[in-house]
């Protein structure tokens, strides 16, 4: 159990650095940002609004790709038998 949480644990770590670098990389000017100062940007009502908006059409579109593979593995397999 102990095993499962860690491994969770070094997951979570991997995907914090990953996305930190990639914000980083694009806001080069937000390196010396405090917690309070980048808590304060990424909490920007308008930007907000806008990123949930965009998360929310990566999430359909990758819910499409994903029922448009199931479906054609599934005619794969229709066309097998």
């Amino acid at each position: 159990m102990s095993q499962q949480k860690q491994e969770e644990r070094k997951k979570r770590d991997r995907r914090l650095y990953e996305k930190g670098a990639v914000f980083e990389s694009i806001f080069n000017e937000s390196k010396d940002f405090s917690k309070d100062e980048f808590y304060q940007l990424i909490t920007f009502l308008n930007i907000k609004e806008t990123v949930n908006q965009k998360i929310q059409k990566i999430i359909e579109k990758r819910e499409q790709v994903e029922k448009q593979n199931t479906e054609n593995q599934e005619g794969e397999n229709d066309t097998e038998e």
